[in-house]
C-alpha cells in the first residue's frame, strides 16, 4: 500500500526531513508544478515506530539565506533541482497572505555543483575580477608626461604636431 508524502508528514507526524531517510515507492508530475511523491506505508510505519521516543533534534542549516527566486536565477538551476532542499517558510515582509521560501546559500551551492559538475564556480566566485593592487600599476612611478605618452602609445593615439601632444 503506497501514501502520498503530505499526508504521510501528517497522519504520522514526521518532517519531510525525516522522510527523505527512506526511498520513494514512485513519483509522478503534478499538474499543478512540483512532484508528487508517494511512499511504502510499511516503510512510513516503520520510521516513525524508530523515531518515537527520541528527542527531536533538528539541526538549522547554517549559512547565508537565499529566497527561491534568487536561487533560480542566480544559480541558474530550474524548480526540480531545489526539490530535495526544505525551504525555511516565513511570511513575506511585503504582501500579507504570501510567504517566501528561503534556503540555505551553500546547500543551493551545492545543488549547483551536482547539477554542473565539479568545476562549477559559483557565481559570488565568477564575477570578481582579479585588479592590480596598489603598486602594480602600469603608469605607477613614471612621471605625468612618461605615464601620457605611454598611455597614447598603448591606446593607439597618435601625435599629430597640428593638434600639438598626445595628452
Amino acid at each position: 500500500m503506497q501514501i502520498i508524502h503530505s499526508r504521510a508528514t501528517k497522519l504520522y507526524n514526521l518532517t519531510p526531513t525525516d522522510l527523505q531517510s527512506i526511498s520513494p515507492v514512485r513519483q509522478e508530475r503534478n499538474p499543478h508544478g512540483g512532484w508528487v511523491t508517494y511512499y511504502n506505508t510499511g516503510d512510513v510505519e516503520r520510521l516513525q515506530r524508530s523515531l518515537q521516543g527520541r528527542s527531536a533534534t533538528r539541526k538549522k542549516a547554517n549559512g547565508p539565506k537565499i529566497t527561491k527566486t534568487d536561487a533560480l536565477n542566480i544559480f541558474n538551476l530550474k524548480e526540480w533541482d531545489l526539490k530535495n532542499l526544505t525551504p525555511e517558510v516565513k511570511p513575506h515582509p511585503k504582501y500579507k497572505g504570501r510567504v517566501m521560501h528561503l534556503y540555505n546559500r551553500i546547500e543551493v551551492e551545492a545543488v549547483a555543483k551536482r547539477v554542473y559538475g565539479p568545476s562549477y564556480k559559483s557565481p559570488a566566485t565568477q564575477s570578481r575580477r582579479q585588479y592590480p593592487s596598489a603598486g602594480q600599476g602600469r603608469y605607477d612611478g613614471l612621471s605625468r608626461e612618461d605615464a601620457a605618452e605611454l598611455f597614447c602609445r598603448d591606446t593607439g593615439i597618435v601625435d599629430s604636431a597640428a593638434f600639438g601632444p598626445c595628452c
